[in-house]
């Protein structure tokens, strides 16, 4: 494969440069960042030969490249980013690319990303110019939004405005940014790295109108249906509820074990009080008794192979720190839907174990915490309904463990 000769390009990369850009500075910039993407091309062919997942760090020019003071660095990145968009609008004029243009597409990508994952001392013009370059219009959507390091960048974004504010020059760019992102069309991976890019947006702003508020935004994610209706819920509460929902559903979202800890205890406790226990234990409840009939999905592979789906992993691991607050409720009505909980999570699943395995387990664990006549019940029962291995390898030692514990007896359920 031989590698593209960039030169060849430069008259007619020129009419897509900045129109801040005078043509000869832009010409300096391409000839002297080409050669440079020209070897790491050849060089990464010899690393990997693989250019979607090609590892530019491995290659010795790219490693040079990262010697440099960060100034020298960022300067790097700048002009990177000039000869990336115009590339990529000379690429998508092609009706046929050639197969060297492609990986070289996927090299630069892939050079801006790994570039990118070290803090340069950027200015805040310099990192809405990264944007504004990005937005340069195509009449396909893959060519705005595929081939440029959008959550990358934005990460830039976001240390510069922890360490510097939000100005209002800022705060515009970002509501501009937001809007454009909107238009992306299609619910797929890159659809998906937009939505949540359009979600970190929300972050900083929310933050910077709401100096007040004790939490920031949190959204479940929204591939699956449950997902979608928890976050119209949340967004449905009144605005003080919301915010302290928030805190709850980031604190769920932290990560837990088998059991909640003893500082879950306390902050989520906290937590309830202060949206009203009565009001957090309705709302609680509803979301968990849709949890109970919720149904299965089926999934494509490649339009070839059929899977099923309960929740994404992401929604799963919020639920669980969520039905740990359950905790807090001794009343047969919380004890009967933790049961249920428990009972749809073991609900085999056609190809795979069965629904939830991190639920099933959350709910066993409350009703062992329980430490009642009740409790011990239910988890006789579940071991009885269940025709999951896997949930009776769960259930069967807790069982076991209430009968040696506090004397109960299976036979007598």
């Amino acid at each position: 494969m031989n590698p593209v000769n960039i030169y060849k390009f430069f008259k007619y990369l020129f009419q897509f440069a900045s129109p801040s850009d005078s043509k000869s500075d832009s010409g300096n910039r391409y000839q002297e960042i080409a050669p440079i993407i020209d070897q790491i091309y050849k060089e990464t062919e010899k690393v990997s030969g693989d250019y979607h997942n090609a590892n530019v760090e491995k290659t010795p020019t790219f490693q040079e490249l990262r010697k440099g003071t960060l100034t020298e660095q960022k300067d790097f990145m700048i002009q990177l980013v000039d000869y990336a968009t115009a590339f990529r609008e000379y690429y998508f004029q092609q009706v046929r690319p050639a197969d060297h243009l492609s990986d070289l597409l996927h090299i630069i990508r892939h050079t801006l990303e790994a570039l990118l994952k070290v803090k340069l001392p950027y200015s805040e013009p310099e990192l809405m110019n990264f944007f504004i370059k990005y937005r340069i219009q195509s009449d396909n959507a893959d060519a705005r939004f595929h081939h440029y390091p959008l959550v990358e960048t934005f990460a830039h974004v976001e240390w510069y405005v922890n360490k510097n504010g939000l100005s209002e020059q800022m705060k515009e760019h970002l509501y501009s940014l937001d809007n454009w992102l909107k238009t992306y069309p299609y619910p797929d991976h890159w659809g998906r790295r937009v939505h949540n890019l359009r979600r970190r947006i929300e972050q900083i702003l929310f933050k910077v109108e709401n100096p007040q508020a004790t939490s920031t935004p949190f959204y479940f994610e929204d591939e699956d249906e449950f997902g979608v209706r928890l976050n119209e819920a949340v967004a449905a509460m009144e605005f003080g509820q919301r915010v302290m929902m928030y805190e709850m559903l980031h604190l769920a979202s932290a990560g837990s074990e088998d059991k909640p800890s003893e500082a879950f205890l306390k902050n989520s406790k906290a937590i309830i009080e202060r949206i009203g226990t009565e009001t957090y234990q309705e709302v609680i409840h509803d979301w968990f008794e849709q949890y109970t009939s919720l149904e299965l999905r089926e999934r494509w592979i490649y339009g070839e192979i059929l899977t099923y789906v309960f929740l994404e992993d992401v929604n799963i691991n919020t639920l669980e720190g969520l039905l740990f607050t359950m905790a807090h409720f001794d009343d047969p009505q919380t004890l009967d839907l933790i049961s249920r909980v428990a009972a749809r999570s073991f609900k085999i699943i056609p190809k795979k174990s069965f629904a939830s395995e991190k639920i099933g387990k959350a709910a066993v664990g409350l009703l062992e915490m329980r430490k009642s006549k009740e409790g011990f019940t239910s988890l006789v029962q579940l071991s009885r309904g269940t025709r999951a291995l896997r949930a009776l390898e769960i259930l069967t030692p807790v069982i076991r463990r209430q009968e040696n514990e506090l004397g109960f007896s299976e036979k007598e359920v």
